[in-house]
């Protein structure tokens, strides 16, 4: 799955994206916990885990790249965004155009 992005047969994963808007509680704090769907989307997906030390302590980082369909407003605001699969939540940090207008590469990590 390089620069030309995946063909539809290697879409296998089921995915969804979700976009998180700031409340205010009870006190007046910002906390993210409004819930936007943008979608559910079929996707290819590559692992590319690590771990790295942090004071003594290794953290695990479960990175993956995903290839879906086009979407505008996952490519203008997909850093703050989310990507849900297999029951856990990678934080979007870098969203790229494969083509024009044909497929987005997501990459998304966790931290564990």
């Amino acid at each position: 799955m390089g620069v030309k992005g995946s063909y539809i047969g290697q879409r296998n994963r089921r995915i969804e994206i979700v976009q998180y808007s700031a409340v205010k509680n009870a006190i007046g704090e910002n906390q993210e916990t409004a819930e936007n769907s943008i979608g559910f989307f079929w996707a290819a997906r590559v692992d590319a885990s690590g771990a790295e030390g942090e004071d003594g302590k290794i953290l695990h980082i479960n990175q993956r790249v995903y290839n879906t369909v086009f979407n505008s407003t996952i490519l203008e605001f997909g850093e703050r965004m989310t990507v849900k699969d297999a029951g856990k939540e990678y934080n979007i940090f870098h969203v790229s155009e494969v083509g024009r207008g044909e497929q987005l590469k997501i990459k998304a990590l966790i931290r564990e």
